[in-house]
């Protein structure tokens, strides 16, 4: 199953998102901070920081004065003595790298030399001889570049999952670039378990036609596709009528379809609507209540994918 790039480390990416803020807000009000200070501070005072962002935007907006509290600027300071010596003696060492990162991605290099206890506790280490952590310092660069894909990736509602998001926003543009318009609950299914081949079949779909006609690669895909509505889309058909009579609210179709996408995508869905199918009766209040669960989800995610649609 494709997941893409590693995960980040969610703590991570909150630090580095209250870093940037805090260094806009505060550089109006005439406290230049760099990046790595930022986000020592955002790990060590993140409470105290975010009030202090808070409290200075406001009074921009309001058209005041404003500046940071002493003691924040004490705190600044802490971090300055600790480790600019630090930052100055690896500064030129990433800019050395054979693989040099860009000026943005150099900023974020130099930050996660600070950013866990153990990168900090090799600080003396490094700084006394930088040559034996040109390798480490090459593996943060590589980092850098996830993280900062991360950063730049929406920042989705609470209970949206981004892995399955990213799932969702595969399928449903392939669906649109599909002439047989399948429904989303054929393709989410495929894209869970295998994103990257969904993405691939719709930049196939975008892309000029072979000289030949043909893309092998895309017409196993297709096939791929027929071979799933062949063997679930009894299951869809009869599950879409049993809802139609089940004790609960009236959704739209297209909610109802990702509902179905994401318990066609899951042994224990599939298991479940089986057994609602063989005792219908017996089970149409379990089955109101677990669909309307997994209906409730997939609004959820419609709300994400409106907000942030696919390219």
């Amino acid at each position: 199953m494709d997941r893409g790039a590693p995960p980040v480390d969610p703590r991570l990416l909150d630090a580095f998102r209250l870093a940037a803020r805090a260094r806009g807000a505060l550089g109006a009000a005439g406290i230049g901070l760099e990046l790595w200070e930022a986000l020592r501070l955002a790990q060590s005072e993140g409470s105290y920081l975010t009030e202090e962002v808070r409290k200075v935007s406001s009074l921009r907006a309001a058209g005041k004065a404003a500046r940071a509290g002493s003691m924040l600027q004490e705190a600044i300071d802490r971090v300055r003595r600790a480790h600019g010596r630090h930052a100055r003696v690896l500064r030129p060492v990433l800019e050395a790298l054979p693989a040099a990162p860009d000026a943005e991605r150099l900023e974020v290099t130099l930050a996660l030399a600070f950013a866990t206890p153990d990168r900090r506790a090799a600080l003396d280490r490094w700084a006394a001889d930088p040559a034996p952590a040109t390798g480490t310092l090459a593996a943060l660069a590589e980092e850098s570049g996830f993280l900062l894909a991360a950063l730049r990736s929406p920042v989705l509602p609470e209970g949206v999952d981004p892995e399955l998001f990213a799932d969702l926003r595969e399928a449903d543009r392939l669906r649109r670039r599909l002439p047989s318009r399948p429904e989303l609950s054929e393709i989410l299914p495929l894209a869970i378990h295998d994103r990257a081949a969904v993405r691939r079949a719709a930049q196939d779909l975008a892309a000029p036609a072979p000289v030949d006609g043909l893309n092998a690669g895309l017409i196993r895909f297709l096939e791929g596709l027929l071979d799933f509505q062949e063997c679930t889309g009894g299951l869809a058909r009869d599950l879409r009528a049993y809802a139609a009579t089940l004790p609960m609210g009236c959704y739209g179709p297209e909610t109802f379809e990702l509902a179905l996408g994401l318990i066609l995508a899951s042994p224990e869905g599939l298991r479940r609507a089986e057994q609602w199918l063989e005792d219908p009766e017996r089970c149409r209040v379990e089955a109101a209540l677990r669909l309307e669960g997994v209906i409730g989800k997939a609004q959820n995610y419609e709300r994400a994918l409106r907000s942030l649609p696919a390219a």
